[in-house]
């Protein structure tokens, strides 16, 4: 589910920044996510577009593929506001970040 090797590089196996990162990836991402919802029950196509890249950033970051490619995909979305797949594709973002979220707190 998540591929922590770049983050691993990244942070020169100081575990202690690693757990650092990865706390503020679950912090950021959970109120992200929450407006994320926001603009989609409200059909804000620009701040799903936002959204969506900032959390596609973080997540690849942790290596979160899935998560990485789901949310570049409601990103274009957004961009092209294709309100249609806004809610499909959150759903599948939400289910993929819980597994992302179980991947994190079972490495530490």
């Amino acid at each position: 589910m998540i591929n922590l090797n770049s983050l691993n590089e990244l942070t020169d196996g100081d575990s202690e920044l690693l757990d650092s990162l990865l706390n503020e990836f679950l912090n950021t991402t959970e109120a992200d996510i929450r407006s994320l919802k926001e603009g989609i029950d409200h059909g804000y196509a620009d701040k799903v577009a936002s959204l969506s890249h900032r959390i596609r950033g973080s997540s690849m970051i942790v290596g979160a593929t899935k998560l990485t490619q789901l949310t570049q995909d409601l990103e274009v979305a957004g961009q092209q506001a294709n309100t249609d797949v806004f809610i499909p594709l959150f759903t599948q973002i939400e289910e993929v970040y819980g597994r992302v979220v179980e991947a994190i707190n079972s490495t530490r």
